[in-house]
């Protein structure tokens, strides 16, 4: 009788001290325990979200759940916040580095000629290359104003010159009118002012002209460059105004 009455205060001390916490997840009674979990121990809507997210993200990966406590789950639901936060921020720091590698790169080619092998269609080095370098400089339209732009300058083996546009600093690559000849507006380094007759073709302005060539490697060569589109359309507005420096070209063959 004694280890009878024991054993009856021992289960009553049980369940009177069991926690719907410490209750098994089980998809037949998880809408009674999410009842009791808010009634009897006053969860808030963080834990419950904490759990149906956890609970949803087993569903998604294939993760049996059976068998855990809601108490676990709240934990298990923790740790993955805590993983995919550092799992984020580890990638955002890769992502922050390749960032800062590709404007190192971008910076280096600024007012710095370097030979770059051309490429196939298939993207693989061939015998040719170009002479390229990057500048900057600013652009005018109907929508805005001295807004920042780059132009990519490259010099084929037959010292054919090309410029590629790329307004608001190289985020957008300049829709050209195509094969349409332009006068460009040429500064020289001595301060006067002369023009080039250029070609519109797949979003380049290009010139076949020696004598610009000729000119890049003078010394007297262009320190600015002004490109007015309503030459070739009166209702454009558009202009590209930039700076462009031909030292060390003349070394590179």
């Amino acid at each position: 009788m004694k280890k009878l009455l024991i054993v009856f205060v021992a289960t009553l001390l049980f369940y009177s001290c069991s926690s719907p916490l410490d209750r098994k997840y089980s998809k037949e009674t998880f809408q009674d325990d999410l009842e009791a979990l808010v009634k009897e121990e006053k969860i808030d809507s963080a834990a419950t979200m904490k759990i149906a997210g956890y609970l949803m993200y087993a569903t998604m990966s294939g993760e049996s759940i059976d068998g855990l406590s809601y108490r676990e789950i709240i934990v298990k639901s923790d740790e993955l916040k805590k993983k995919n936060k550092e799992e984020g921020e580890a990638q955002q720091k890769i992502a922050e580095e390749e960032e800062r590698k590709r404007k190192e790169e971008e910076d280096a080619m600024y007012n710095n000629w370097v030979k770059r092998n051309m490429v196939d269609e298939f993207g693989d080095p061939i015998d040719d290359y170009t002479i390229r370098s990057m500048f900057r400089g600013e652009f005018t339209n109907s929508a805005t104003a001295s807004e920042k732009m780059s132009v990519m300058c490259d010099v084929t083996v037959e010292k054919y010159v090309y410029f590629s546009v790329y307004e608001y600093n190289r985020s957008n690559k300049a829709n050209l009118p195509r094969e349409k000849f332009i006068n460009i507006d040429v500064k020289l380094k001595d301060g006067s002012v002369t023009s080039s007759r250029f070609f519109m073709f797949q979003d380049y302005f290009t010139t076949s002209d020696k004598d610009f060539y000729n000119l890049l490697i003078s010394d007297n060569p262009p320190v600015k460059i002004s490109i007015d589109m309503s030459k070739t359309n009166e209702y454009s507005r558009t202009k590209y105004v930039f700076e462009i420096n031909t030292e060390g070209l003349k070394g590179i063959d």
